[in-house]
């Protein structure tokens, strides 16, 4: 049986702070983006809505939709998809300076966070009981943000994934050994972040990562 593949893509946002880059891209948005690009007030916010923007533009016309003919929808529980190429499934992330988009036939869930910001209450909050065992289980600092980093993206993606966002108790699975029918992929892209893909359904989907840069 052949394997399905998802294609994650990530770009780091920090030359958009340059006005004319910003602007340039920013005029190529459809106009959902463009006006959720518009309605933030923080600079960094912008920049981070305009390259996930960017990369799901980029992937779109890969498959060769253009900007004019990429109309949203929304799921039950919010999750948007495209109207116009409903068979493709996307998500969208960022934090700090990276932008993550994840592209599928299947439904994915994709998700980015710097290490270092892990608050030791959620766990007892958010985790499964074999999560939290495994973080207690940490030999040091870092490694405790690390399997921190990870079981969230995890968390995150396949949330995403399934679109029913924060409805589903996170404290009710484990990313460890589960759920079934989720596959994860993650990657070491940039120090200081963890990235995550998760595909949702059978066989075991091909993940392929790159990084883009801008023009």
């Amino acid at each position: 049986m052949m394997r399905k593949a998802c294609e994650i893509t990530a770009l780091e946002t920090g030359p958009l702070s340059e006005e004319g880059l910003f602007r340039r891209w920013a005029e190529r948005m459809p106009r959902l983006r463009r006006e959720k690009i518009a309605s933030l007030r923080n600079p960094e916010d912008r920049r981070l809505s305009l390259g996930a923007g960017i990369l799901l533009l980029r992937a779109m016309e890969r498959r060769g939709l253009a900007a004019e003919k990429m109309e949203f929808g929304e799921g039950r529980y919010g999750k948007p998809f495209l109207t116009s190429c409903p068979e493709m499934h996307f998500s969208l992330s960022h934090a700090g300076s990276w932008a993550l988009c994840a592209v599928s036939d299947r439904p994915a869930g994709c998700d980015v966070e710097r290490l270092g910001r892990g608050d030791r209450r959620i766990p007892g909050r958010f985790f499964h009981p074999e999560e939290r065992a495994a973080l207690e289980a940490a030999g040091d600092p870092a490694e405790w943000d690390r399997l921190f980093g990870r079981i969230w993206t995890r968390k995150e993606s396949y949330l995403k994934a399934t679109g029913r966002g924060l409805s589903h108790a996170m404290a009710e699975f484990s990313v460890m050994s589960g759920p079934e029918e989720a596959w994860f992929d993650e990657k070491d892209l940039a120090e200081g972040y963890c990235f995550c893909c998760c595909v949702l359904g059978e066989p075991e989907p091909s993940f392929t990562w790159q990084t883009e840069t801008l023009e």
